[in-house]
């Protein structure tokens, strides 16, 4: 096995960080840009529904937005309006999703993927109460968890995902399914075809890899 060079490497996660920095001021700017946009066309609130409400977006991150939606018929009339901005909806049927959401409508502006969660009433409430109990970390210890962040990258897998997982699960229940099981070491897409060479995210579909990595089975 090669040695890492533990001080290049340090400086490599340093100069990482610096550009992540840089880059979410933009997406913070595209994220208020496509609140104003999806509130006009919906007639309803926006909120934010992921990383970015623990101060965790990366340089590669998705926009993860989410909007209330009051039922089935209410649920037709949004996907109505998306579908004709050009968004995709891919449709939560596992019983774990009922009552927490429909969905996710995804787009993409420029190189950036958006990720818009249908969530019914209940959970969008109870998404609001937990954001306003949030913490407000410091720059230093927002720096502190990206850096975090970045090393649970480089291994990858089902124990990236866990620790994701788990800071939601203190933080902000409401964007997790109830009774959202942990991941599986076992269950993971087995390549290391990623960013930072760490396990991929996905879970596995057949010959031990996800969809975008079937090409290596």
């Amino acid at each position: 096995m090669a040695q890492v060079d533990t001080k290049i490497l340090r400086k490599e996660i340093e100069q990482l960080l610096d550009m992540t920095e840089e880059h979410v001021r933009n997406l913070n700017a595209l994220e208020i840009e496509l609140k104003d946009e999806l509130q006009q066309l919906l007639k309803r609130p926006i909120y934010p529904g992921g990383s970015q409400l623990l101060g965790l977006l990366m340089f590669d991150s998705d926009v993860d937005l989410a909007v209330e939606v009051q039922g089935k018929e209410d649920l037709e009339s949004v996907l109505e309006v998306l579908k004709r901005e050009g968004y995709q909806f891919e449709e939560f049927t596992d019983a774990i999703h009922e009552g927490v959401q429909y969905g996710v409508c995804a787009s993409k502006r420029g190189e950036v993927k958006i990720d818009l969660q249908l969530r019914s009433t209940k959970n969008i409430q109870e998404l609001k109460e937990q954001i306003q109990r949030l913490p407000q970390p410091t720059a230093k210890v927002l720096r502190y968890l990206r850096r975090e962040k970045l090393l649970m990258r480089m291994i990858g897998g089902a124990q990236y995902v866990n620790w994701k997982h788990d800071m939601y699960r203190e933080l902000l229940p409401a964007l997790l399914s109830k009774d959202s099981p942990r991941r599986k070491h076992e269950e993971m897409c087995i390549s290391h075809d990623t960013l930072f060479e760490g396990q991929c995210t996905k879970r596995k579909t057949t010959n031990s890899h996800c969809e975008k990595h079937q090409h290596e089975g």
